[in-house]
């Protein structure tokens, strides 16, 4: 998550003390939003609900928060779903989405750089070089900007977040070709060829041995790091994406248009879930 500080003051809210629970973070939605002026609580990308699964990965970690990391949305086997299981709690999920929505403008027209949202709850590291292109100048973690991670239901949670990218495999080939991508795969993660990839592209350190290096103990990126520790793969199923969009146009109807009873927004998800894994 990150915050804009200056909405913080300006809204009586400590810069240094960002929200940790969702009763915080709805709290604090409200505060900046009754400023007024197009100013908004906070943004989720809604428009990203219709193009594709990939989008689950940026709404997984208040999912995972949800249940403290106790379920996906899958079982292991990648046969059936298992978020309407009550323990997965989902509409604890829908509930929490669709009160920070009053808080929200329907779409990312109006988005976290352009300096009129308080939170962003679905920022991702990946995001960083946008800062660059904020309105009226960049902005600057640390300093206009703080980060956080994403909030959880109540005091003491654990805060999950969701690796990106997907699983390297070495496909069945020929013994030679095989072995020699196996050595590619010992190659990159050496710690000096690691480093040097994962600092040309951008990314974050999956090795142990770099975390404590001097440049992921940047403000940037050390929030990243530390909670990467409760990181969890997503799911490598084909039908995983098409579980996640079933739920996508269910929190588009539920929450964005209002048109689906919030009661029934978990059932409805799971018909429509299984209906397409039948297909």
């Amino acid at each position: 998550m990150i915050y804009n500080k200056a909405l913080f003051e300006e809204a009586g809210l400590d810069p240094e003390n960002p929200p940790a629970t969702w009763d915080e973070f709805l709290a604090a939605a409200e505060a900046i939003d009754a400023l007024g002026d197009d100013i908004y609580g906070t943004v989720f990308w809604n428009d990203a609900l219709f193009w594709g699964g990939w989008y689950w990965n940026m709404l997984q970690p208040l999912y995972l928060n949800a249940n403290q990391g106790e379920c996906q949305l899958m079982n292991r086997l990648g046969t059936d779903i298992v978020f309407d299981d009550e323990a997965c709690n989902l509409g604890g999920l829908f509930a929490f989405l669709d009160a920070a929505q009053e808080f929200a403008p329907p779409t990312m027209e109006n988005n976290f750089f352009g300096r009129k949202i308080g939170m962003w709850a679905q920022y991702g590291y990946s995001w960083e070089p946008n800062l660059e292109s904020a309105a009226d100048e960049p902005m600057v973690i640390g300093e206009d900007v703080g980060v956080a991670p994403a909030p959880a239901p109540a005091e003491g949670d654990t805060s999950f977040t969701t690796y990106g990218g997907r699983a390297m495999m070495i496909l069945k080939t020929t013994p030679e070709r095989e072995a020699r991508a196996w050595d590619f795969l010992q190659f990159l993660m050496q710690d000096e060829n690691n480093y040097a990839f994962i600092t040309e592209l951008g990314y974050l350190p999956v090795l142990e041995s770099l975390k404590d290096d001097e440049y992921f103990q940047d403000p940037q990126r050390q929030v990243f790091v530390e909670v990467s520790k409760n990181g969890i793969l997503p799911e490598q199923f084909a039908a995983a994406e098409t579980v996640a969009v079933e739920i996508q146009a269910v929190i588009h109807e539920s929450i964005v248009e209002d048109t689906l009873a919030d009661e029934d927004a978990v059932t409805e998800a799971a018909a429509r879930a299984r209906e397409a894994l039948a297909e």
